[in-house]
């Protein structure tokens, strides 16, 4: 159902829409559907309970890239390598 309401608004609102939601399915993760900067993490800090949000796009990741995979296999963000670190 997600992927129906993000191709439908990708399609029909171009320029004119913004969608912005949450999701736990990986399937979504897809660079195949969305680009880099349009992919956002957040990762909680287990002792300040702070929780930090962070783009794909901070990472070194290559188009070619099978980032769903990437992300079941390795169970969190850590399997990317952030390029400002």
């Amino acid at each position: 159902m997600a992927l129906k309401l993000i191709n439908f608004t990708m399609l029909f609102y171009v320029n004119r829409a913004q969608l912005i939601f949450t999701t736990h399915d990986a399937m979504l993760l897809d660079l195949a559907l969305l680009r880099r900067d349009q992919i956002w993490f957040t990762d909680k800090d287990p002792k300040t309970l702070a929780t930090e949000l962070f783009s794909l796009w901070e990472f070194s990741v290559r188009k070619s890239e099978n980032i769903r995979n990437g992300y079941l296999l390795a169970g969190s963000c850590g399997m990317f390598r952030r390029t400002d670190a």
